[in-house]
């Protein structure tokens, strides 16, 4: 059992399960972030679909609320680092006590979806406010509120009345709570309405009670972009502390269908060498991985930098009102797919590769 002090939760609002983009982040959150649990809203898919993602992205347990219609659905996965004692269900939160027996801690995680219809959403404020007063001194509440707490928050459209934010500011007011903060962009929202132009907002956040903002200080909520939503994902590290993962050269046999490789390969390999044959073909080697290497770092050939550098133009676009064009940001989120599944497939044969290396213990000619 894991401590609670290094305990890494993503929460987003996926706007359905169907999307090109959706299962590639899942994979790339899990490789950059490695996240003990998973709150998804907005899932759109019956528990069939939703545990097909569970296996995907190898997540043990799983707590499923089925969406009405092709409207709503909340999904919470998580590991065997995090022990759920207790979890409590509607169509618009998961309520779960989280227990770490290492330190014999509990507190309570509410993970929210709240509604977009104004006096819908005060009703459900209202039920949570009561419910607060089961979660004793140690909570947090985070996910989508669809709401925020002035103009400031908030760039693009019409201006709202300042009457408008009183039942969220009651909200917290009433509950005690703290905004936990987030590091990157600051709004978790986007859109664009052809009258109103470019719209952000921070709907989505993470509030706490002054007891376990004590608990956890270091905890933070980072944003974290993505472009198989419109809402950002929130990642939650009550320790932040960097992943180091090791890098390995590997050949990608993707890259043997392009004439640079080839070029690449031949002139390394053709260059003079002097000394023993065995040393020779040492070297060769050598050259042409650092000539590869070179090559990958210059982004060229190299799937991960390319979907970089196209999440880099999406962004760079979606900021610009005055270069806004619709069809040209769902040309670049199509590209950006197919980016996601030359990763896939290189990743697949990586994964193949260490298999043979290493060997299978249960079969005798392959250790």
């Amino acid at each position: 059992m894991a401590s609670l002090s290094t305990m890494r939760a993503m929460v987003w609002n996926c706007r359905g399960l169907g999307g090109s983009l959706t299962v590639p982040f899942f994979k790339e959150t899990m490789h950059l972030h490695s996240p003990d649990i998973i709150f998804l809203s907005e899932t759109k898919n019956k528990d069939i679909i939703v545990k097909r993602v569970q296996r995907q992205l190898n997540m043990h347990y799983a707590t499923i609320v089925d969406p009405v219609g092709l409207s709503g659905g909340l999904t919470l996965f998580w590991n065997d680092k995090v022990q759920v004692c207790q979890s409590h269900t509607s169509h618009f939160y998961i309520e779960t006590l989280v227990h770490d027996l290492s330190t014999d801690s509990k507190y309570w995680c509410i993970f929210v979806y709240l509604s977009t219809d104004r006096v819908i959403r005060r009703a459900q404020l209202t039920e949570l406010t009561l419910k607060s007063a089961n979660w004793g001194p140690l909570w947090i509440s985070v996910g989508d509120f669809n709401d925020i707490m002035d103009n400031s928050k908030k760039v693009g459209g019409r201006s709202r009345e300042i009457a408008s934010f009183k039942d969220f500011k009651n909200f917290l007011w009433n509950l005690g709570a703290v905004d936990l903060g987030f590091k990157g962009k600051p709004w978790t929202w986007w859109c664009f309405r052809k009258n109103d132009g470019i719209i952000q907002e921070r709907l989505d956040r993470a509030i706490v009670s002054p007891g376990w903002r004590l608990e956890f200080p270091l905890a933070q909520i980072i944003h974290l972009n993505t472009e198989a939503s419109d809402h950002s994902a929130l990642l939650l590290n009550t320790d932040p502390k960097p992943i180091r993962k090791k890098g390995r050269f590997y050949f990608d046999k993707r890259w043997s269908e392009k004439d640079v490789v080839n070029n690449l390969v031949t002139r390394s390999w053709q260059e003079q060498v002097d000394g023993f044959e065995q040393s020779k073909v040492s070297f060769k080697l050598k050259k042409c991985r650092t000539s590869l290497m070179s090559w990958l770092r210059r982004g060229e050939g190299n799937s991960k930098q390319r979907i970089v550098g196209i999440k880099n133009q999406i962004d760079k676009f979606k900021n610009d009102p005055d270069h806004f064009d619709l069809p040209k940001l769902r040309l670049l989120r199509k590209e950006l797919g197919e980016a996601y599944k030359e990763e896939e497939a290189y990743w697949k044969q990586k994964s193949r590769a260490l298999w043979l290396q290493e060997g299978d213990t249960k079969t005798p000619f392959l250790t």
